[in-house]
């Protein structure tokens, strides 16, 4: 029998008092009031264990510094996965905060938000960003000219 169903009996089978309840069973009084509420409001329901523990909490924060690569070496289910952030930030000091697949890196002593992804369990090596095409240039054209002599027009005689 459960400690709540115990409280529940004396309490409403035994006539006994909340205080003398939580005396007896070495239970807080203010308990066995909210128990007592409970059992009223819901009935049976009442005397299943409640938590305040939430199901399931894939938040996480850690505290770590950028290596020499630029990057920072993280576990995500069991493997090892490596976040490119850059090699500017080598030696700086971060807090990598993680939800589910979602990551973030920010510099520990600004707050400045270094590196955001959505992290791909397939890839071991997170690269910073895809690599984009630089614009086109625009092609340089060259007149094409013929030289078959002094061009007209220049007021310059041939000298002879």
């Amino acid at each position: 029998m459960s400690k709540a169903r115990l409280v529940l009996t004396a309490l409403f089978v035994d006539h006994q008092t909340p205080a003398e309840v939580a005396q007896r069973y070495g239970v807080h009084r203010s308990w066995v009031y909210r128990l007592k509420a409970r059992y009223q409001a819901e009935g049976e329901t009442a005397l299943e264990p409640r938590s305040r523990r939430p199901h399931t909490n894939h938040d996480r924060v850690r505290h770590d510094r950028i290596d020499k690569t630029g990057c920072v070496t993280l576990r995500h289910h069991g493997r090892l996965h490596h976040i490119g952030v850059g090699r500017a930030h080598t030696g700086t000091h971060v807090i990598l905060l993680a939800q589910d697949r979602e990551r973030r890196i920010v510099n520990a002593i600004t707050g400045e938000l270094l590196r955001g992804l959505t992290l791909d369990p397939d890839r071991d090596y997170q690269p910073t960003a895809a690599p984009t095409a630089a614009p086109a240039r625009p092609t340089r054209t060259t007149p094409t000219t013929t030289k078959t002599g002094p061009s007209r027009g220049s007021g310059l005689s041939p000298i002879s």
